[in-house]
């Protein structure tokens, strides 16, 4: 690239009319290289936490008690403004803004793994656990624990509300359509 630049601006000489056509080359080319560099940022980002999920679902223990895929959710409560620490920021972690997500039931808790839509593609989010007990269980590759406060059945949705250590307010998850199912699942062998 740099040997091609070289032989346009020695092929260009000042008072030539291609001197200044060749110039105009030279900061698009520029400008495309310096205004691409956020976009590789930003598309491997998500293919590190993409990446980091993946990772953390394959290996999820074997007593899965039920996964329920491609669901569909929504989060009330859920204020950005309510951090408990305003400039404690972590890159990595979901916020609570993603309306699909798959659900795996263990014996003590409820992973969630978000998913987003980014150029055509579905990328998974970084997941989280809302926790039945606050007892340390075997399988803690899990970075973002929550405590679950209270379950409710309201007809075919259920509302699962939690506290997240980050946030001052409770934040209830919503599971649209598979309310009965996914309760049965989690009161099975509980």
């Amino acid at each position: 690239m740099t040997h091609f630049i070289l032989k346009i601006a020695t092929f260009a000489k000042p008072g030539n009319v291609s001197y200044h056509f060749m110039g105009t080359i030279l900061y698009i080319i520029l400008l495309l290289t310096v205004l691409s560099f956020p976009i590789i940022f930003f598309l491997s980002y998500f293919k590190t936490i993409e990446k980091i999920t993946q990772s953390i679902v394959a290996q999820l223990p074997t007593n899965v008690k039920g996964q329920f895929l491609n669901t569909t959710v929504w989060f009330k409560g859920y204020d950005m403004m309510k951090k408990t620490k305003t400039f404690n920021i972590d890159p990595m972690k979901t916020l609570y803004s993603f309306n699909i997500a798959d659900l795996y039931v263990l014996n003590d808790k409820l992973i969630v793994v978000g998913k987003t839509k980014m150029l055509g593609k579905t990328r998974l989010l970084s997941p989280f656990a809302i926790c039945w007990t606050d007892k340390k269980t075997e399988y803690t590759n899990l970075k973002y624990l929550t405590r679950q406060i209270n379950t409710k059945l309201i007809g075919s949705d259920i509302e699962f509300e939690f506290e997240d250590s980050d946030y001052s307010n409770k934040i209830t998850l919503v599971v649209k359509k598979i309310g009965q199912p996914l309760y049965d699942t989690i009161k099975s062998g509980s």
